[in-house]
């Protein structure tokens, strides 16, 4: 016999959660950054982190907040989720989560996106 469950108890639904080749190119670049002023070890800490904070997306992605560079321009479509000093850039798209970028908070991000517009 099953156990029922508790009045008003619902299930959280599950995202897939997609690196765009930016993003996965942000996560190299950074990569190969903090090995020249870090250690191994500390670059593999920092991805793991870093992959566990983006991974934490495919259950409510909604938490980010709008990302304000954005927000300011009138576009409420990306969402941001904050590990420092880093910002992982990201838009729900149905039962999907796409990270775009994945930058350092003391980067321009509207220069970025402009480029990246344009590539």
């Amino acid at each position: 016999m099953s156990k029922p469950e508790p009045s008003g108890a619902t299930e959280s639904p599950s995202y897939t959660v997609h690196l765009t080749r930016w993003a996965q190119q942000d996560l190299q670049d950074i990569s190969r950054f903090l090995l020249q002023k870090t250690g191994q070890q500390q670059v593999l800490t920092w991805l793991d982190e870093l992959q566990n904070a983006i991974s934490t997306l495919n259950t409510m992605p909604e938490r980010g907040h709008w990302v304000p560079e954005m927000l300011a321009a009138g576009m409420k479509t990306h969402r941001e989720l904050s590990h420092p000093p880093y910002r992982i850039i990201y838009q729900i798209r149905e039962q999907s989560v796409f990270v775009f970028t994945v930058i350092d908070s003391r980067r321009d991000l509207q220069s970025l996106l402009k480029k990246r517009l344009l590539e």
